[in-house]
């Protein structure tokens, strides 16, 4: 999983690994911070590709994971990936 910048400032790419026979995935994000935030609600896509992620505030560290999901149901979250927003 690689989370990185775009060309617009208060965003973020997530793009992951595609799984066979998966075409449902899974995604959530959250603010680094003391104490942890809460993680977003979960986001759909068949896409491991080019997931932007917005609104986000510039200047802060934001987290995602992601997970599978098939016909038995969800897999487990991946491991955490974190960018500083700009």
């Amino acid at each position: 999983m690689r989370l990185s910048d775009t060309n617009q400032s208060g965003q973020a790419r997530l793009n992951f690994v595609k799984q066979p026979r998966v075409r449902v995935y899974e995604y959530c994000y959250r603010r680094v911070g003391t104490p942890e935030e809460p993680w977003s609600d979960r986001i759909t896509t068949t896409s491991s590709r080019n997931n932007i992620i917005a609104p986000l505030e510039p200047g802060h560290y934001y987290e995602v994971r992601v997970r599978a999901v098939n016909s038995k149901g969800a897999g487990d979250w991946s491991n955490t990936a974190r960018l500083l927003v700009r």
